[in-house]
């Protein structure tokens, strides 16, 4: 946990992916912790024979609980993984069609005829500096 709060204070700007990025991290150590506790948890008793014959009973974990808490584990853990597969798809998608319309943009100054090539040349320089900060921000 506080690895993740050091992590988002560090972070100059916070997405919604983010926030939810650490609210999955922390369901998945919840759900380690519960598993532990399922595994540590003696609460069945069985009957058990030594290798001499003598039967003794003896507290065991309970397998229904540890294997749904492991299934719950596994469920948290795939649920982080689509969320960052699919952050990961978007920003993608973001990142190429921002450069695309950057590139657009550009083809459509150097196009325009009425300008000198000084003054083409200085508003590709915005468009880059502009489409830059969005570009960096995606990557």
């Amino acid at each position: 946990m506080n690895e993740q709060l050091k992590y988002l204070k560090d972070k100059d700007k916070l997405t919604q992916y983010d926030v939810d990025r650490a609210n999955a991290l922390l369901q998945i150590e919840v759900k380690r912790l519960a598993l532990e506790q399922a595994r540590q948890s003696k609460t069945k008793l069985r009957l058990r024979r030594d290798s001499q014959g003598n039967y003794t009973y003896q507290y065991t974990a309970d397998e229904d609980a540890t294997r749904q808490a492991q299934q719950e584990l596994a469920d948290a853990e795939n649920s982080l993984y689509n969320l960052t597969k699919e952050s990961y798809k978007n920003n993608l998608d973001s990142y190429y069609d921002t450069t695309k319309e950057m590139n657009e943009k550009i083809k459509d100054i150097y196009k325009d005829t009425t300008l000198s090539a000084e003054e083409q040349n200085q508003k590709a320089a915005m468009i880059y500096e502009y489409y830059g900060d969005i570009i960096t921000g995606l990557t």
